[in-house]
């Protein structure tokens, strides 16, 4: 992946940020463009990419002092995203991975929905206009709030919520939340495309790290062919999150060995803490 695609900018260097925003705005010509942030505070940069369609997923949580989750990501019309933390009692980082799509890319669709556990378990989601052939889902959280469950086998409580998406056909699909949290509300962000395109291609893990050195190496191939060249952008985003832990929580991925093959999704978390599991949906695509 490079600069022209992806620019990770921090808080603390208004340098780079400037410059990184700069590029890629100069780089901008009508294609797909990704754009990764992470912060220690809320915060917006405006990207000047107008009249796109967008779609953006969590990628780092790092909440101090086992704090409620309370993050989300957003992007507007005019060209802004940004973040912000709901929790004031504590953030110490938190990172979103961002995908504007031009109107009228023919390839792929794209939406945004809310869903929580006390007023929509399960909803349906139609699509814009019908595919022509069966298309794949990705789906992730692009803002997740979040309480930590006490239970009694957990005295350091734990975060448990995750998404899923069924019955795909043309016309749209359903997507469902569970939760350990009567409370828990989240933004969930989709992107659909038509699966024999070999441009884009898509996919999910799901991986149980209870005692797993950080950080783990999970391989994501393109198992059903590989693309005509590397991906230009591979946008990630959480899909699942059940930790347990005594401490902070600190779950935070990134990826390394981009191929036309497939790529190495990067899994963080804190030494001492227990995560049971983490999952996520991803999309590689050329521009």
């Amino acid at each position: 992946m490079t600069d022209a695609f992806l620019a990770t900018l921090k808080a603390n260097e208004s340098t780079r940020i400037q410059t990184a925003i700069s590029n890629a705005a100069a780089n901008y010509g009508g294609r797909c463009q990704a754009v990764a942030y992470h912060s220690d505070r809320g915060f917006y940069v405006d990207l000047k990419w107008k009249d796109q369609n967008w779609a953006a997923g969590l990628n780092e949580l790092h909440i101090e002092r086992n704090q409620d989750i309370a993050v989300e990501g957003w992007y507007g019309g005019d060209g802004r995203i940004g973040m912000n933390n709901n929790n004031a009692n504590g953030n110490f980082f938190m990172g979103s991975t961002w995908l504007a799509i031009p109107k009228e890319d023919p390839r792929l669709q794209c939406g945004t929905t809310h869903i929580s556990y006390a007023n929509m378990y399960t909803k349906r989601i139609q699509f814009d206009k019908p595919f022509v052939e069966q298309p794949k889902v990705a789906v992730f959280f692009r803002s997740l709030k979040l309480k930590q469950g006490q239970t009694g086998d957990m005295p350091g409580g734990a975060w448990r919520a995750s998404i899923r998406c069924r019955n795909v056909d043309r016309g749209g699909f359903d997507i469902s939340l569970s939760t350990n949290r009567q409370d828990t509300e989240a933004d969930i962000d989709w992107i659909a495309h038509l699966t024999a395109d070999p441009t884009i291609k898509s996919g999910d893990f799901h991986c149980v790290l209870t005692n797993c050195t950080s950080p783990f190496e999970y391989p994501c191939d393109f198992s059903d062919g590989p693309m005509p060249k590397s991906p230009d952008i591979v946008i990630r985003g959480w899909s699942e999150i059940s930790v347990k832990s005594g401490d902070d929580l600190k779950c935070k991925h990134d990826q390394k060995d981009v191929s036309e093959k497939g790529f190495n999704w990067v899994m963080e978390d804190f030494v001492g803490n227990s995560t049971e599991t983490l999952g996520g949906n991803w999309v590689a695509m050329m521009a």
